[in-house]
């Protein structure tokens, strides 16, 4: 069976009942939603007929934090550095965040970690560790010399839970049993050759609709 809405000057549209194979047939119901939606939303179902308005899986809203200069963190063994890269992010209450980070990095020390964080809070990190750092990523000098630079790449979807602002950052860590130097974009002897890469490091923040 089907239905024709006709247009007031002209043309149509049609909407027709699907097939149904089942040996008695099976009655479909959807209830449309009491209002409309805004601009970009799409219409979705329970799953039980009812149909309503949502951003569903649409990223609202970009936002980033570049650092493109060098920088020096010295740490004492066992301390996490304050935040060398931070943005911050106003959400709706049912909003998830995609944090995402780029770091180019050198240490003067083999074992290494880094962890983001919410408003001071880290955030997807180990679970419960022991005495061990529980961190967002780790990574290694790959040489004696301490001049290796390397790019680290996180991400992480984050479930704030109710609107407001907040503020993601990520800091580092190393696990030398004295003080050492973790370097950002940069090397430990900075030395202006044509061989030598300098990057940047980058947050990135998408607030994506639940």
């Amino acid at each position: 069976m089907s239905i024709k809405l006709k247009g007031s000057t002209d043309g149509s549209v049609t909407l027709t009942a699907p097939a149904d194979t089942s040996p008695t047939g099976t009655d479909k119901t959807f209830t449309l939603p009491t209002a409309d939606g805004t601009s970009g939303q799409v219409l979705t179902t329970n799953g039980s007929g009812a149909l309503s308005f949502a951003n569903e899986g649409k990223i609202l809203q970009v936002l980033q934090a570049v650092k493109d200069d060098a920088l020096s963190v010295s740490l004492a063994t066992l301390t996490e550095s304050s935040n060398i890269l931070s943005q911050a992010i106003t959400v709706a209450a049912s909003s998830k965040v995609l944090v995402s980070c780029t770091l180019c990095l050198s240490s003067g020390t083999t074992l290494n970690g880094l962890s983001l964080n919410r408003d001071g809070t880290n955030i997807g990190i180990h679970e419960s560790a022991g005495n061990r750092y529980r961190g967002t990523a780790t990574w290694y000098k790959d040489s004696d010399s301490g001049i290796a630079n390397q790019t680290v790449t996180v991400m992480f979807l984050d479930t704030p839970g109710s609107a407001g602002t907040y503020t993601y950052g990520v800091k580092l860590r190393h696990g030398s049993s004295a003080t050492q130097t973790v370097y950002v974009n940069t090397y430990s002897d900075d030395q202006d050759i044509s061989k030598r890469i300098k990057g940047i490091s980058t947050l990135t923040l998408m607030e994506v609709a639940a």
